[in-house]
């Protein structure tokens, strides 16, 4: 049995049959690919909110997403697997307390969303995770090289499986800013980017912006990097989200430069056109 989720990634029995799905690189997987985009069934502001209000989100989801949901991992003294098919199986799978206990073991703190719960990203313990807010989705990038037919699966077997936010935060911005500001700089040089640069290019800002934010970098390249978000949606046509970054722009460049210096006020027209 095999579930393929991406180009990428195929969800299959893992190796340990005692560990039930894992998640396996279909092809060998090089650094920084991104991997997988997928849209998430629970989201909320915290791992509180979003397990206390899984059963009602389970109740709202399509037939499809409520089934996915139901394979995810329930703890260890899960018995709906060891039941027969029937009412009893199904009732016991779709019991408020047992959601609850799918969202607290497959839940994630992501950057940018403070909760989220997905079919297949739940199944990814090394890679960064940020919600992409033009696309609706959850996204993933590979953070090392990954062998083909490796599994990358969570051990929920351990007494903390999850990284906390500001945990993987400061791995990401160790890693990854020096990568960062050189991608940007590839698609600043291409005259002819497409649609998918542009979100590329979002990405890579927003987890620039991520990592200085924060080291508490309130500096001047922190309110160009929001400037440059700000220009790549208004070629994308989101106008709010333009004005939003726009904003924060402005009130770092008044910051580290005051209102005196003619890029403030030429800032300031920008922010209210």
């Amino acid at each position: 049995m095999e579930f393929m989720c991406s180009s990428y990634l195929v969800i299959r029995p893992s190796a340990e049959k005692t560990r039930g799905l894992g998640i396996f690189a279909r092809l060998p997987i090089p650094e920084g690919l991104r991997i997988l985009h997928e849209r998430p069934l629970i989201t909320a502001d915290s791992s509180d909110e979003g397990m206390a209000g899984a059963y009602d989100s389970f109740q709202s989801m399509r037939d499809d997403d409520q089934n996915a949901l139901l394979r995810l991992f329930a703890g260890v003294n899960d018995v709906v697997p060891l039941l027969p098919e029937g009412r009893i199986r199904d009732d016991e799978a779709r019991s408020e307390d047992r959601i609850q206990n799918i969202a607290h073991f497959n839940g994630i703190e992501g950057q940018g969303v403070g909760y989220f719960l997905s079919f297949s990203v739940s199944f990814i313990n090394h890679s960064y995770v940020y919600y992409n807010d033009v696309s609706g989705c959850i996204t993933l990038h590979a953070l090392r090289r990954i062998a083909q037919d490796e599994e990358i699966t969570i051990s929920y077997f351990q007494e903390n499986p999850y990284q906390t936010k500001n945990e993987r935060n400061q791995q990401l911005a160790k890693r990854s800013m020096v990568e960062l500001r050189r991608r940007l700089t590839t698609y600043n040089q291409n005259n002819n980017a497409s649609e998918e640069s542009h979100y590329e290019a979002i990405t890579n800002l927003r987890e620039l912006v991520t990592c200085m934010e924060e080291e508490t970098m309130e500096s001047l390249e922190l309110s160009l990097c929001y400037l440059e978000q700000a220009r790549i949606l208004s070629l994308l046509g989101d106008e709010r989200a333009r004005r939003d970054k726009a904003r924060k722009a402005l009130q770092l460049r008044l910051l580290c430069l005051g209102a005196d210096h003619p890029s403030s006020a030429d800032l300031a027209l920008q922010v209210h056109e």
